[in-house]
């Protein structure tokens, strides 16, 4: 490991192996060859060099193994690995840092492809002198883990809070500003169409913009309009797409509106009766009757299904009860 004429006096751990790949579809090879360079590796490292005076133990981890990374769970596990040999290496006394990296321009681990999603999502990649630098500043510090990304948290919250707050970024701020409702002189286009329109018509009006919205969103043609009734996940929407949707929603609408709004009204017909009631409070005509929010139905649902099956026999049986004393 080291020549005794020079000894060895850092170490940084840079090996790995990168796969696009669902979770569903890992099988054994790939997570043992996924883990291997990490997990492997990385103890290798650390026992060979358990008895000498090390300046330096840095491991070259990734963002993935902090906030997630769709279709990198096993590449997540095996960084996860590196930063927890971090930590227990600290605790033997001996030198340890772990860097959570963003992505690197040129050479790094994410391919373009992966580079040019990361920056839908906020993420800019490193150019190699910028992350040099980083790691120069983190150096010789006692950090133990330290997350290292170029992030536009603008962008990066909206597409990670489309199905509600994460802890890991509630604290972290953004510069949007609220909307609110606009001046009459300022309405959307699409607003002063809806009211010129007798209330009876104004339903199928905002159902036909929500789906030419959402063609333009899937890059779909303008004469494909997606049944009322289909998920927006089974039409192959994804996180940024329904951020891009709730944004284009803002703008036609006038209104801020929710930003885990796609996740909680997952269709055109259930979004265009949360959108008529709740937020355009629309004026419509009698013969139309509304859907009960489904954001109230499935918040029940997500109740219900924290309880065992005896758990909800147990408090059927109490409401039995109370209904019959």
């Amino acid at each position: 490991l080291h020549n005794t004429q020079i000894p060895l006096k850092g170490i940084v751990h840079a090996a790995g192996i990168a796969e696009y790949q669902v979770l569903q579809d890992i099988n054994l090879n790939t997570l043992e060859s996924t883990l291997r360079p990490k997990v492997a590796g990385g103890w290798l490292l650390h026992q060979l060099s358990l008895g000498m005076n090390l300046d330096f133990f840095v491991c070259f981890s990734s963002i993935a193994s902090v906030w997630g990374s769709r279709g990198q769970a096993h590449y997540a596990a095996g960084n996860h690995f590196l930063d927890t040999l971090a930590h227990y290496r600290q605790a033997l006394g001996v030198p340890a840092l772990s860097i959570n990296w963003g992505p690197w321009a040129g050479g790094g681990m994410a391919s373009e492809e992966t580079q040019t999603l990361l920056k839908r999502m906020g993420l800019e990649p490193w150019q190699a002198e910028e992350g040099i630098a980083v790691l120069a500043q983190l150096l010789g510090t006692n950090i133990v883990q330290a997350t290292a990304a170029k992030v536009d948290w603008n962008i990066f919250k909206a597409v990670y809070e489309v199905k509600g707050q994460r802890s890991l970024l509630k604290q972290i701020g953004t510069q949007q500003q609220e909307q609110g409702e606009v001046q009459p002189a300022l309405r959307p286009q699409f607003l002063e169409q809806l009211d010129a329109l007798p209330a009876n018509k104004r339903q199928s009006f905002l159902i036909a913009h929500l789906q030419s919205q959402v063609a333009e969103v899937l890059g779909l043609e303008p004469s494909h309009l997606a049944d009322v009734q289909q998920g927006f996940l089974e039409l192959g929407m994804d996180s940024l797409m329904a951020v891009d949707l709730k944004n284009r929603l803002e703008v036609s609408l006038g209104q801020s509106l929710s930003s885990t709004l796609v996740f909680n009204y997952p269709n055109i017909e259930v979004l265009a009766n949360h959108l008529a009631t709740y937020i355009l409070s629309l004026e419509l005509s009698t013969q139309q009757e509304l859907q009960k929010d489904p954001k109230e139905l499935s918040q029940a649902s997500v109740e219900l299904e924290q309880f065992s099956e005896d758990e909800l026999a147990s408090l059927l049986d109490a409401e039995l009860a109370a209904l019959v004393n």
